[in-house]
């Protein structure tokens, strides 16, 4: 996920990698070779959405799914996995800092509510939300 950010004065570009937890580099990737930074709109991380875990040793994905209460397909795709891949110690990976779901096909919003745990009668506009495969939702 990213957001649009309005560079201010005297900002560097290292100023703005460790406002948004990122990189230097990954910026240049999201941006292009940047030359005159006051004023310009960068396209940044929006890392507000997950924190990092580091991969201790004895941890699975299933171990940290369970550990933090979150679904392991979504966790697996969040950080690009397949349910075959290994991680490793001090790997470091993502978690959603909110309730969160991506969807898969054959998803209904009820199965979904479901996992989430939210009853069917706290969402007022249910009928206007379509689930299509590969939709992130997130619960705040």
């Amino acid at each position: 996920m990213y957001k649009i950010y309005q560079v201010t004065t005297n900002e560097t570009l290292d100023d703005i990698a460790r406002k948004f937890n990122t990189t230097r580099e990954e910026l240049i990737r999201l941006n292009g070779n940047i030359n005159n930074l006051m004023g310009s709109y960068l396209i940044v991380p929006n890392n507000s959405e997950y924190q990092t875990y580091t991969v201790k040793n004895g941890d699975n994905i299933y171990k940290i799914a369970r550990d933090n209460n979150i679904d392991v397909a979504t966790l697996l795709k969040i950080n690009g996995l397949d349910a075959d891949d290994y991680i490793y110690p001090n790997q470091q990976i993502l978690l959603p800092t909110n309730k969160m779901y991506v969807t898969s096909e054959g998803d209904t919003m009820g199965m979904i509510l479901n996992k989430l745990g939210i009853k069917l009668d706290e969402i007022s506009n249910l009928e206007e939300i379509k689930v299509e495969e590969d939709q992130t939702i997130i619960v705040r």
